[in-house]
């Protein structure tokens, strides 16, 4: 599951997320800032790996049509990630073997590919922020990490 809000009021304190089921296994958040007017969304795509390896293609968000991209990678797995599809991707975090690969800046949006630790099968998703407005670029963000029962 993907959520996004592309601007606030104030500074937020807290986050809630949930799901119709009331079952979330891990949630990661990352929050970017922007020097542009504004973020929207840009693109997005998802792909299901189901042929177990150690290594498989990501997954494009598709045809970027910003300059200053912010571009979530993310995955499931039944094996673990350790490695993302960009090399210098940040955040890079692994948590319960999910991943959470990220690029900013960018105008590049190849899929790349994930290293695991063990074999697996998952699922893959990418989504694309546009920095709208011109004259901005968007800076690294702050990442929290939350396992099952955190």
């Amino acid at each position: 599951m993907v959520e996004y809000i592309l601007s606030s009021t104030g500074s937020p304190t807290s986050l809630t997320v949930g799901t119709a089921s009331g079952t979330i296994a891990d949630t990661a958040v990352a929050v970017y800032t922007f020097t542009g007017s504004s973020m929207a969304f840009d693109v997005g795509a998802v792909r299901d790996q189901t042929t177990s390896a150690t290594s498989f293609a990501g997954t494009s968000a598709g045809t970027l049509t910003g300059t200053n991209d912010a571009i979530l990678q993310y995955g499931s797995t039944n094996g673990n990630f350790n490695s993302c599809p960009n090399s210098s991707a940040s955040p890079a975090d692994f948590t319960n073997g999910d991943g959470l690969c990220g690029l900013i800046n960018s105008t590049n949006n190849a899929a790349g590919t994930w290293g695991l630790s063990t074999t697996g099968a998952g699922a893959l998703g990418a989504i694309a922020f546009k920095e709208s407005g011109g004259g901005g670029a968007v800076t690294l963000p702050r990442l929290m990490t939350m396992g099952a029962g955190d």
